[in-house]
């Protein structure tokens, strides 16, 4: 035990040792970058007064062209000055000699293309106005040709009010001197339009930024922000791989200049601390290899003395550990996968790890890694919405629950609730569950039950009335007769008769209230769906034929017999070919489809019309009593209503789907009868 303890003391001591070296070994590295760091900002400024050199050369030669001008007074040399000056001095690729606001004189490199020729006279215009505004040399820029080439203009007035302005190529003019000099230092220039300047090594990839890209881009937002508050260097790793520099960091170093218009320049460079890492890191593996080797060695017998009690100890609790973890794992699993709401793991780039069952299964297999809203599009329809709200519930550490307008349903019953739920102790590639919540039974069964409970109301309401008017009307048209018979020759008669006609269609309306109120006795036979398809056809010709509506009838082979009252039937056919009729115009056609439903038990009736299509809004409504859309005196809102009674008696079920001037379709599931099928015709 001795001799574990003091082996134990003495590494104790190595290691605090190694600590202190290790601090000061530190410390000396920071004296070092801050040397490198200063070393780079006079580089930045030989660069920066290279800049400024050149930018005054394009200032001297604008003078010396505005003094040549003054002098000749001809625009003829003027003319000739100009050309040469162009083709000789490659940066510059149009001069241009405003004496107002026309020019007077021109020229334009002649290897320019048309397109680059125009843009280059037109900046001239811009910037020969703004000297004349500020009567001072004036730089602006910066201008990207067709072919991608950025310009800049420069522009000096002289003494009789004439202006010269030049038009140079900024990376011809820029290039060589923001060539970086060895291949771990990269330099860079920001004008004072805050456009960032990079790429210069070579003349193909020397080509400004402008502020909206590079300052949201990873590491030059960082570098932005440095220069933005004043500082003169930075240091980071987002730098480097920024700039291209390596995956080590990278110290930038800047310096700023004015130049002839007095606009500020800045001007850097970014090189790599590649090499001062790599030896430091050669240098601690050193020292902290020299110290674990004599650590190892001083505390290699304690450990081996106690190795064998310990083992044993600890070798249980791992296994007893990994037993939890394994089952704690498999249980989580099968709660996860037999859950009934959909469960999708999202990274913090709102990427999908993972799904459960109940996803795959009403949605398909699930791509992971791709983006939620295309791993997901039926319903996810706002994929910035989406994503603001993972974010929020990110930040805030709180499930966020969607709106409705942000989910897109599956279909018109479809409903989902979905929540984003930030897991408090995020894994490496999951950060949030997306919690998927389908309520589209339970909103089902809720317009059923707001229906039923409308529908019963109204039932007990009609059959009042009905009762307490259908007396009073039976009086009065008694008594209307025998005034008629009465007054047979009298002219009269005519008032009596419409005042007749109108108690028989009131008399209707309650015969149709007491339908619809009161549950009608089902007389089941073995009906032809087809026969009565052709029967309501022909007995509704003359109204179709009226409105000038073609009719179809597409039936299967081997359709079954429906279990069908006859007459409640061909009422509610009639009823929803009248309502197809009516939303069709002139030429429109109406479409009867009969086939086997998915079950054996049911037989498909589908009722098309390409007319002008229900709102969405009042899609819910269509089967309330009294609910119309045609105009006033058109419909009693009684025919839909009628409909899906009558199915309801049969067991039947209705359902309608439309879309403005998209027309309409009503889908009937109705119950075959028992018996054989047989062939159709019609």
């Amino acid at each position: 035990m001795r001799v574990v303890l003091g082996a134990s003391l003495l590494a104790l001591a190595v290691a605090a040792l190694s600590v202190f070296a290790i601090w000061q070994f530190r410390g000396e590295r920071e004296r070092l970058l801050d040397d490198f760091a200063q070393t780079e900002r006079s580089v930045a400024h030989e660069v920066a007064l290279d800049v400024r050199q050149q930018l005054y050369e394009v200032d001297e030669d604008a003078r010396l062209l505005g003094d040549f001008v003054q002098r000749t007074g001809s625009t003829a040399p003027t003319r000739a000055a100009f050309e040469a000056l162009s083709k000789v001095v490659r940066q510059y690729r149009a001069i241009a000699l405003f004496a107002s606001d026309s020019p007077m004189v021109t020229a334009v490199d002649p290897a320019e293309p048309a397109e680059s020729a125009a843009m280059l006279l037109q900046a001239s215009s811009v910037v020969a106005t703004r000297v004349r505004e500020k009567k001072a040399a004036y730089i602006d820029g910066p201008w990207t040709a067709p072919d991608g080439r950025q310009f800049y203009g420069f522009g000096s007035p002289n003494s009789v009010g004439n202006v010269v302005v030049l038009m140079f190529e900024g990376r011809l003019l820029l290039q060589p001197v923001l060539r970086p000099p060895t291949r771990n230092v990269r330099t860079f220039m920001i004008d004072p339009w805050n456009n960032l300047w990079v790429g210069c090594a070579q003349l193909s990839t020397c080509q400004a930024q402008p502020a909206s890209v590079w300052q949201n881009a990873p590491g030059l937002a960082e570098l932005a922000a440095s220069v933005t508050a004043g500082q003169t260097t930075t240091r980071s790793v987002a730098i480097a791989e920024a700039f291209g520099l390596g995956p080590a960091s990278a110290v930038a170093a800047w310096d700023s200049t004015t130049g002839p218009s007095g606009r500020t320049w800045t001007v850097g460079v970014a090189a790599s601390v590649q090499v001062l890492e790599a030896r430091e890191h050669v240098l601690l593996r050193r020292l902290l290899g020299m110290t674990a080797l004599v650590t190892l060695g001083l505390a290699l017998v304690a450990a081996l003395l106690i190795r064998h009690q310990r083992n044993a100890a600890l070798l249980g609790a791992r296994l007893r550990h990994a037993q939890e973890l394994a089952n704690l794992r498999e249980r989580s699993d099968k709660v996860v996968e037999n859950v009934p709401v959909g469960l999708l793991g999202l990274t913090a780039d709102v990427r999908v790890t993972m799904a459960n069952r109940f996803v795959t299964d009403r949605f398909g297999t699930i791509v992971f890694g791709a983006a939620l809203e295309d791993a997901l599009p039926e319903i996810f329809s706002h994929p910035t919405r989406l994503r603001a709200k993972i974010g929020e519930a990110l930040r805030r550490g709180r499930p966020q629950l969607l709106a409705t307008e942000e989910v897109r349903s599956l279909s018109a019953e479809g409903f989902f609730v979905v929540r984003i739920v930030p897991l408090e102790r995020p894994t490496d590639d999951t950060v949030a569950l997306v919690v998927i919540e389908d309520l589209s039974e339970l909103k089902k069964l809720e317009k059923q039950l707001i229906r039923a409970e409308k529908l019963g109301t109204v039932g007990v309401l009609t059959a009042g009335l009905a009762h307490e008017i259908g007396t009073p009307l039976a009086i009065i048209r008694g008594r209307a007769e025998t005034l008629l018979e009465k007054l047979a020759a009298s002219p009269a008669k005519r008032d009596l008769e419409a005042i007749v006609g109108q108690i028989d269609q009131i008399s209707s309306l309650i015969g149709k209230l007491l339908d619809f109120s009161r549950e009608q006795a089902v007389t089941v036979q073995r009906l032809n769906p087809v026969e009565a398809a052709n029967a309501v056809v022909g007995l509704l010709e003359w109204r179709l034929r009226q409105k000038g509506v073609a009719t179809r009838i597409q039936t299967a082979a081997h359709l079954p017999a429906l279990a069908a009252d006859p007459d409640q039937f061909q009422q509610v056919l009639v009823n929803l070919v009248m309502n197809a009729c009516d939303a069709c115009d002139k030429a429109g056609t109406v479409t009867l489809s009969f086939a086997r439903a998915d079950s054996s038990d049911w037989l498909r009736i589908d009722i098309t019309d390409d007319g002008c299509g229900i709102p969405p809004e009042h899609l819910d409504a269509v089967f309330d009593p009294f609910f119309t859309t045609k105009k006033r005196g058109e419909g009693t809102g009684l025919g839909l209503p009628v409909v899906a009674s009558i199915a309801r008696n049969h067991g039947a079920e209705i359902t309608l789907v439309s879309k403005p001037r998209a027309g309409t379709t009503v889908t009937l599931l109705w119950p075959v009868a028992r018996e054989e099928a047989f062939a159709s015709h019609g």
